[in-house]
């Protein structure tokens, strides 16, 4: 052999084995541990991520947390958003060095599990989730951010690329959500106990679908077949400056006898029912101050009158 392509060789081998070396000896729990503190750092409080200490990591392969957990803090106080039995998380390394972050993952829930991609830059944020039959019950963040307790499993797909500018952004998602059921809840404004609801079974799924595309939110499908409310409505939302809505929606629904025994209210739109026993409903203008309707009945208009 060649005297010089000998040297190069060797010296080929050396590189490649102290590289190997570094990668078996790089201290990557620490540097982990060291980026999750700085969650709570770089989001000035709102949010924290926290493992358990028997991590599994590697620069080569996909890394294995246990007791994965995200937290909000709500009025100084922490509350989970989402846990996860065991993540397994896959880095690309490659992808930092463009100063983008992307992670794949496969997170094992006690009922389910959610799988997908994440992609992160200073200009974009890409979500490409899939559910398969996720308890809703085992996801706290929707107690954060609903009025009331749901139950049911969750079940489909969610595409979301997100940019600054939400003409820009798109985005397109299909969930089913098997067994959906609210609980009793209150609504103090009112004085109104609404009692438990079943919007959905076993059989037959609620499912809600739409897209994002060109500043515009389409809601193609909203279907809730359960015993106590049918709910059917689609339409669209725009998003204009200064973080306004314009909204056009419509729809049906219809209630059991046991929710119109519990909300008198709804002896009032006899007159709106239809020979079917439902109800035509449409919802339009900016989201953040909606005017719904039943039929020729404006409820908003009844609401803001009553306050």
């Amino acid at each position: 052999m060649n005297r010089s392509l000998k040297i190069l060789l060797t010296i080929v081998v050396m590189v490649v084995s102290y590289l190997f070396f570094i990668l078996l000896e790089f201290p990557l729990d620490a540097v982990v541990g060291h980026y999750l503190a700085r969650v709570e750092t770089q989001t000035k409080g709102a949010y924290r991520v926290s493992v358990s200490p028997d991590m599994q990591t590697s620069l080569l392969f996909n890394s294995t947390f246990n007791n994965f957990m995200i937290e909000k803090n709500v009025d100084g106080h922490f509350q989970p958003l989402f846990m996860a039995p065991k993540i397994k998380v896959g880095f690309s390394f490659l992808s930092l060095l463009s100063g983008v972050s992307n992670v794949s993952f496969e997170a094992k829930l006690t009922k389910g599990s959610v799988s997908g991609g994440v992609s992160l830059s200073s200009r974009k944020s890409v979500f490409d989730l899939s559910f398969n039959r996720v308890s809703l019950a085992d996801v706290p963040a929707l107690a954060v951010y609903l009025p009331v307790a749901i139950s049911g499993q969750l079940d489909g797909d969610v595409y979301l690329s997100l940019l600054d500018d939400v003409k820009e952004s798109e985005g397109e998602f299909k969930l089913k959500i098997f067994d959906f059921h609210t609980e009793k809840y209150t609504v103090a404004a009112a004085s109104l106990d609404i009692p438990p609801m079943t919007l959905s079974g076993s059989e037959k799924p609620a499912v809600i679908q739409g897209t994002l595309d060109a500043g515009f939110f389409k809601l193609e499908e909203l279907d809730f077949p359960g015993e106590d409310l049918v709910l059917k409505l689609k339409g669209r939302v725009q998003f204009v400056k200064g973080g306004a809505t314009r909204s056009n929606m419509n729809g049906r629904f219809k209630v059991s006898s046991k929710i119109e025994q519990a909300l008198p209210f709804i002896g009032f739109l006899a007159e709106q029912k239809s020979p079917e026993g439902d109800y035509p409903l449409s919802l339009t203008g900016d989201l953040k101050n909606p005017r719904l309707s039943v039929g020729t009945l404006k409820l908003s208009d009844m609401l803001n009158a009553a306050q």
